[in-house]
């Protein structure tokens, strides 16, 4: 009886195949008899408006029967192509992480409130240029990290695969004083926040927990908004200071306790990999935004 597997489009692909690929395999006579075959099924097919009829099926059934009593050890199994399709599956969505989107978690709550500890990011490493699968080095590069972007990058002190937010770019003046930003002597546009510091997680703590002073703001740069948090005002002083060529300025959101470019300075632009695109939960891209 014809294999599932054997379905006329299939038998002739494989057929094809096998002769094109493996026919030295066979001998002079096996050839021509599967050469005669593959003639005959695709006769049938075009004389044929259903692969259901009975010419089809019988001349599929002669197909089938030459390539498993002349080619039978070059034909695969049908747990070979189960392999072979899952191997195929593991080895895109492998590449696809590498080159394209990767899922991965935030490490500290330093982006707050925009990000907690532990929550899941989409990282788009094809935001600012091509790189190399299973390295941090780009072979194209066709866009820059922009104000308002949230970025992964190496940091200068050694530390890889961090997440902040760019505040300034190349040729900016930045300056930090008591939590608030100043960009080329303007401070950066805030309003008060709908949020409460008291549904927020503690530096040191993944539980809600307000403190003396603590604010959020919803700051607008470039035209993006996004939500920090100052808390009374105890951050690090910074600046002011001008973003050297091919660096950024990148800040957490989360604004008084952090380690970003006020302590270990602007990062070099080659080192930023990826924009983060997305917010753990929701899954949903929000490029307005970041």
């Amino acid at each position: 009886m014809l294999r599932r597997r054997s379905e006329p489009s299939r038998l002739l692909d494989e057929a094809r195949r096998i002769l094109r690929r493996r026919g030295h395999y066979l001998t002079l006579e096996a050839r021509d008899r599967l050469a005669r075959a593959i003639e005959a099924l695709e006769a049938a097919c075009r004389g044929s408006r259903a692969f259901e009829s009975a010419a089809v099926t019988d001349a599929a059934r002669v197909l089938d029967h030459y390539l498993e009593k002349d080619a039978g050890f070059l034909r695969k199994s049908d747990f070979r192509r189960t392999v072979e399709t899952y191997v195929t599956v593991a080895i895109i969505s492998v590449l696809l992480s590498q080159m394209v989107l990767q899922l991965s978690k935030i490490g500290s709550n330093g982006m707050l409130p925009t990000f907690a500890d532990l929550d899941d990011i989409l990282i788009l490493k094809v935001a600012y240029g091509v790189q190399i699968p299973f390295a941090a080095r780009r072979i194209l590069s066709y866009a820059a990290p922009a104000r308002g972007h949230v970025v992964w990058f190496d940091a200068p002190n050694g530390t890889v695969n961090r997440v902040k937010r760019v505040v300034a770019v190349a040729g900016d003046v930045v300056e930090v004083k008591r939590d608030r930003v100043w960009i080329n002597g303007r401070p950066v546009e805030r309003r008060p926040a709908r949020s409460r510091c008291d549904e927020l997680p503690t530096p040191h703590s993944a539980t809600g927990g307000g403190e003396r002073g603590c604010k959020t703001w919803i700051e607008v740069l470039d035209g993006r908004e996004y939500e920090v948090v100052s808390r009374g005002g105890r951050g690090v002083r910074a600046g002011p200071l001008t973003v050297p060529k091919d660096h950024v300025y990148v800040l957490g959101d989360n604004r008084t306790y952090n380690d970003d470019s006020r302590v270990w300075g602007p990062v070099d632009a080659s080192a930023v990999h990826a924009r983060i695109v997305g917010l753990g939960g929701s899954w949903l891209p929000s490029w307005l935004l970041w």
